[in-house]
């Protein structure tokens, strides 16, 4: 374990680390302030070898990192209870770099390359007893390639590309068994704030100042969030 950098991990993505097993959850560095140690058990029962999941839970959100069977660990943002503004931009960062946080934890954690799996979502809110995870479907893939693919026209200003690649999105199915467990759907709003993501830091990349970059992914992902359902997918495409 990299305990050096795992701590530098801990207050630069302002998250806090646990560690789950048979035996319980411990924390792995210094306690935090708040956490539930019951939910925490529940969230742990969702986590399956060959996936990262995020679990929402409440109004927050806990990533699972598996490392064995029935052994992982726990990614929490820090919540200040009494800065609720804070909390919810905590959210929105820990969400778009889930992948991201999941992978460096595990390398940092293991001494050990982190696994290519995919993500998927559960929300806690909604569920009583672990659902189990299905594969992702190759639409999927292809939907990933095209959103690359569209964001590089985007930022050569190609119009009509743009347009053409945001069209082989619109094709691809990629709902149904790829995003969902049991009767919780959650693919759309995760779709739709990655590809946010992908735009805003290619924004950046090509000039756009930090602060405006900053303020319209902040925006845009938290009006995806607060839909209660995204009705048209394709047309918030």
């Amino acid at each position: 374990m990299y305990e050096d950098e795992l701590i530098f991990l801990e207050k630069t993505a302002s998250i806090d680390i646990f560690e789950y097993s048979e035996q319980g959850i411990k924390t792995i560095l210094d306690s935090p302030k708040h956490y539930n140690h019951g939910i925490m058990i529940r969230a742990a029962k969702l986590s399956r070898e060959g996936f990262y999941s995020l679990v929402k839970y409440n109004s927050s959100y806990m990533l699972l990192v598996p490392l064995e069977k029935n052994k992982g660990l726990i990614l929490s943002p820090k919540i200040d209870s009494l800065n609720n503004s804070e909390s919810s931009f905590s959210n929105i960062d820990f969400i778009n770099h889930s992948t991201s946080l999941a992978k460096l934890t595990y390398f940092l954690y293991t001494k050990e390359s982190a696994p290519n799996w995919n993500l998927v979502i559960y929300n806690l809110n909604e569920i009583s007893d672990p659902v189990q995870q299905v594969q992702p479907m190759k639409n999927l893939h292809a939907f990933h390639r095209y959103a690359n693919k569209m964001v590089d026209y985007f930022a050569q200003l190609d119009d009509k590309k743009f347009k053409l690649y945001i069209n082989k999105m619109k094709s691809c199915q990629v709902f149904g068994d790829a995003l969902t467990t049991s009767n919780v759907i959650r693919g759309e709003k995760d779709i739709l704030i990655d590809i946010i993501s992908k735009l805003t830091d290619r924004s950046e990349k090509e000039g756009l100042p930090f602060e405006k970059d900053v303020f319209i992914q902040s925006v845009s992902v938290q009006k995806i969030e607060l839909q209660a359902n995204i009705l048209n997918f394709s047309g918030w495409l």
